[in-house]
């Protein structure tokens, strides 16, 4: 079908090798990658892959009037129409082309433009970074390439509608907005259906977006999602923002029957701003699997992230966040909150939130032992501290404990980062400097108490379940 799919679309070999190469990918990547989602996989059980039919571009390019009303004239808007799997119609306001605007669907894009879009092109959000996200580089047909010139604030919306009218199909798009130099766009993403009640089936729509801010840019993105309950909306979407950017996203899950969405705002300039606000309203059976991540990679960087869930009947959510401080982002300001609210006995929300600081270890304590190698002198901890060892008889010692003991500390550092990568149970015993990620990461890892009385009356059987 990968091959089928680069013909149609007359790709050439370098196009198609990538997609066998993300096929390859999603049979190999698991559900989750992170160990703190894997128990939260089942939102998704209910999709049945093997009954969708990849949906392949038809000769068939007229507006359907579901969505004419949304339409208006040729000139009075900018716009690209998504039907099923392919772009049917894009219209470009006035004279915004003579500036030097780029607005067109992917394959044009490609045929145009190659060199500008290959070096954007799966970037930001790589296939291996995410399962879905390779089915999507497998088997896309369609999507939204915009490109800003430098220095030009655009105060037109581009908006983007997408209609999925057709069971049992597989709908896949992927689109890219670059914002050169302290330019200025927003992007209106409204995502519906009308699907014909003779039929049945689920239907996949897959959805990849790539946002690039260049220095000074700013991109406004929103987008509402209103899906029938037979259509499953997995999307990832990604920006990588420059120097003293910023980036506004504004998402609304409404609709759909499983809704997976991945976000992550990558902050890799210093002075560069990412604001999410992202909201859910869940009733009957629906399933929404919230992933938002802040990663600040530069100093002096800021990140929003607030998510509010509305659920009733036997709907559920899960909201996983994750702040992200690389070992440059100094004075960085970063905010993650997630709330809901249930209205029925049956809905369920879980909020996940996490901090992930990367460190070398803490030189304050002792020396470090440059001949020390009995293990891999700097740990990765599940990929998130990284642990400088600096004392060898520690090691010697822990390695030698027995199934039934627990390592009690104060801080996760040597104390108890060891331990835990030695697979042995860790408490921590919390006081008034215990920095806020030792506390957030045990409490998910291990045990977290206050005192000694707290702790004389732990249940630690638990701990070796």
């Amino acid at each position: 079908m990968v091959k089928e799919v680069s013909g149609l679309l007359s790709e050439p070999d370098d196009l198609s090798r990538q997609r066998l190469d993300s096929l390859d990918l999603f049979n190999k990547l698991p559900l989750e990658k992170s160990p703190l989602y894997t128990k939260y996989v089942d939102m998704i059980s209910g999709l049945k892959l093997d009954s969708i039919q990849l949906a392949l571009p038809s000769r068939d390019m007229s507006v359907p009037g579901e969505v004419k009303h949304l339409m208006g004239d040729h000139d009075e808007q900018t716009l690209a129409l998504q039907v099923d799997s392919q772009i049917v119609r894009t219209q470009v306001h006035g004279g915004l082309e003579k500036e030097g605007i780029i607005f067109t669907d992917l394959q044009s894009a490609l045929t145009k433009f190659p060199d500008l879009v290959k070096s954007h092109f799966s970037k930001a959000v790589r296939p291996d970074d995410d399962k879905f996200a390779a089915l999507n580089n497998a088997f896309y047909t369609t999507g939204i390439f915009l490109y800003v010139p430098k220095g030009l604030s655009i105060k037109v919306p581009f908006r983007n509608i997408v209609l999925v009218k057709s069971h049992g199909i597989g709908a896949f798009s992927h689109n890219i907005i670059v914002a050169d130099e302290n330019s200025k766009v927003t992007f209106l993403q409204e995502a519906y259906s009308k699907l014909d009640p003779a039929k049945q089936g689920p239907t996949l729509y897959s959805e990849v977006t790539e946002v690039f801010l260049q220095e000074g840019a700013e991109v406004n993105f929103a987008s509402v999602q209103n899906f029938e309950s037979d259509i499953h909306a997995f999307v990832n979407r990604r920006s990588l923002g420059q120097k003293d950017s910023r980036v506004n996203w504004t998402i609304g899950h409404i609709g759909g029957g499983i809704t997976r969405s991945r976000m992550d705002s990558a902050l890799d300039g210093p002075g560069s701003t990412a604001e999410d606000v992202e909201i859910v309203f869940g009733a009957e059976a629906q399933r929404f699997d919230i992933v938002t991540d802040l990663s600040h990679v530069a100093p002096h960087t800021t990140g929003h992230v607030r998510a509010r869930g509305v659920l009733r009947d036997s709907s559920r959510s899960v909201f996983k966040g994750m702040i992200r401080i690389g070992k440059g982002a100094k004075n960085s300001n970063s905010y993650l909150a997630e709330h809901a609210m249930i209205l029925s006995k049956k809905a369920r929300a879980d909020a996940i939130p996490g901090l992930e600081i990367e460190t070398i270890g803490n030189a304050k304590k002792v020396f470090v032992d440059t001949n020390f190698d009995k293990v891999n002198r700097h740990l990765n901890i599940i990929n998130k501290y990284k642990i400088e060892l600096r004392r060898p008889y520690y090691y010697d010692i822990l390695s030698k404990i027995d199934g039934r003991k627990v390592v009690v500390g104060d801080i996760f550092s040597i104390d108890l980062a060891l331990p835990k990568e030695l697979g042995i149970p860790i408490i921590l015993k919390k006081n008034y400097y215990t920095p806020m990620w030792s506390r957030m990461y045990v409490g998910i890892v291990g045990e977290v108490v206050n005192d000694m009385e707290q702790l004389s009356k732990l249940d630690l059987r638990k701990l070796f379940l």
